[in-house]
């Protein structure tokens, strides 16, 4: 919320979200459902999400922007890392 107020947007001003997470790392099937709730995707969003990477999030948000599909996206990634 804070960072919406910063950029004088409001959630339901950003046209696409786009997540990427390695969840077989995080040994979780799904763990990214957890990370929707978190971003609050209520209204409903226009979201997807990518194994492996957040850079390929970036990616598919960059596409999208590219081919006129949408105005603004919002791009996370999120992961465990490795142990050592």
């Amino acid at each position: 919320a804070e960072i919406y107020a910063e950029l004088g947007l409001k959630q339901t001003d950003i046209g696409f979200w786009c997540s990427g997470s390695s969840d077989y790392l995080a040994g979780r099937a799904f763990s990214f459902i957890s990370a929707i709730d978190s971003i609050g995707a209520v209204p409903p969003i226009n979201e997807s999400h990518v194994e492996m990477d957040a850079a390929w999030a970036l990616y598919e948000a960059y596409i999208k922007l590219l081919t006129g599909e949408i105005d603004t996206a919002l791009v996370y990634g999120f992961g465990k890392s490795s142990a050592g």
